[in-house]
Parts: structure tokens; C-alpha cells; sequence
């Protein structure tokens, strides 16, 4: 199955904390709304011009209804009301991956912290079509999520002007 990478970058990150009486509902819960790189989609769009919201999950990969994922840590979907429609007020692009408790608690700690001056989110997916060299997602499919990297870049500490010593008998 041809697989090909998408890089998203976060413009907004929602941190949540949630009770419920399912446990596996409870707790710390991570999104993210993003822009895209060119991805052409068999309909002619360019995921480039929606939003892409991406769940950060921990534990073991599965699906929406809870059964193992037929591959890879997530899933993408391409959700429309009208399978050839391309207007964006009526298109959501969603998923989600799976984190190993260890990663997720280091990206929540990341996002609380703020101090990045940048952060991309590279995606390795598929299935994919190939136009020639152009990558195409094939929009009536998700497309699963084989694996994950969160690049966070951080900024640089401006250096605090050292204080000027002062000469004997207390002039500068």
C-alpha cells in the first residue's frame, strides 16, 4: 500500500481535564487545530485549505468503537455531507493517534509550558494514490496513521545585559 507524509502545524491547542463515570473517558485530553501542507484530495481540493483537528490519545491504538486498528497508531477521515462537495463551511477533517503514556504526558507538558517559538506535527500516512508524483488522498477512505513526530522549537532565552561593574571609588 503506497504511504506518503503530511505535515500539520498547530495553530491552536486545546488542553482538557474530564470527569465521567467511564474511566476511559476520564482525564487529561489533548487537541489540536491545524493547517496543512499540499495534499491533493480525489476531489479536487487541497487539504491545505481546511483545518485539520488531531486528537492526541494514550494507550493502544483502536478504533472510534474500540476494536484494534487494522494498522498503524490513527486515523484521519475526511467527513462531508456531500461526497463531491469541496466548500470548506461544510467539510471537517479529523482524527486522531495514539500516544504511549510516557509520550503523551512529555507533548502535554510541551503545550502547558508555551515557551516553543514553533511546532510541526509530521504524519506518515496511507493508503495513497499517486497522480504522477503528486500524492492523492482518496477522500471516501480515512486514511490510517502509521506513525507520529512532533518537532517543538524552542526559543532562544534572551541574554540578561551583565550589570556594569563599577570601577574603584564607585565610578563607572
Amino acid at each position: 500500500m503506497p504511504t506518503s507524509y503530511v505535515k500539520l502545524k498547530p495553530v491552536e491547542w486545546t488542553q482538557e481535564i474530564r470527569s465521567s463515570f467511564k474511566i476511559e473517558g476520564s482525564g487529561r485530553h489533548l487537541r489540536a487545530m491545524c493547517t496543512a501542507d499540499e495534499l491533493i484530495l480525489s476531489n479536487g481540493s487541497n487539504l491545505r485549505d481546511f483545518s485539520v483537528h488531531v486528537s492526541l490519545l494514550r494507550g493502544k491504538p483502536t478504533a472510534a468503537n474500540g476494536s484494534p486498528l487494522e494498522r498503524g497508531i490513527g486515523q484521519l477521515f475526511y467527513l462531508s455531507s456531500k461526497a463531491d462537495d469541496v466548500s470548506s463551511n461544510d467539510i471537517f477533517v479529523h482524527g486522531w493517534y495514539f500516544l504511549t503514556p510516557e509520550n503523551y504526558s512529555s507533548i502535554w507538558d510541551q503545550v502547558s509550558d508555551t515557551g516553543y517559538a514553533d511546532c510541526l506535527i509530521d504524519l506518515h500516512i496511507g493508503p495513497i494514490d499517486y497522480s504522477g508524483e503528486d500524492a492523492v488522498w482518496h477522500v471516501g477512505q480515512p486514511l490510517f496513521i502509521d506513525d507520529a513526530t512532533i518537532h517543538f522549537t524552542r526559543k532562544h532565552a534572551p541574554e540578561e545585559p551583565q550589570p556594569r561593574r563599577q570601577r574603584l571609588f564607585g565610578k563607572s
